[in-house]
């Protein structure tokens, strides 16, 4: 019976190291997977985010040429404008000195 006992012992202990590798390989496993998910959620998330900065950066580039584009036709149009004034203004002069003379 102690012979059996011992026999029994030993074989429990087997089955207990077989079941303790199998359940730590597991875990390995897993472990191994959840690292690896981990690093490619932080590769994707920088991948994402160099994009948006791309984004993001094309929008303000638009953006300034957009205000360069409108300070020089504003600045163009203003010196058309003034150039039209200045004409009617000689204009109105040159009647006025034509009126004068006239009187004179």
């Amino acid at each position: 019976v102690s012979a059996r006992k011992a026999n029994t012992f030993k074989m429990k202990k087997i089955i207990f190291r077989l079941v303790n590798s199998v359940l730590v390989r597991g875990l390995e496993e897993w472990k191994v997977e959840t690292r690896a998910r981990k690093q490619l959620r932080i590769k994707s998330h920088k991948v994402v985010y160099r994009l948006r900065n791309t984004c993001i950066v094309r929008a303000c580039e638009r953006w300034r040429q957009h205000t360069a584009e409108h300070t020089l036709l504003k600045t163009k149009s203003l010196k058309i404008v003034a150039r039209f004034l200045h004409g009617a203004l000689a204009a109105a002069l040159d009647g006025w000195c034509q009126n004068a003379q006239e009187l004179v």
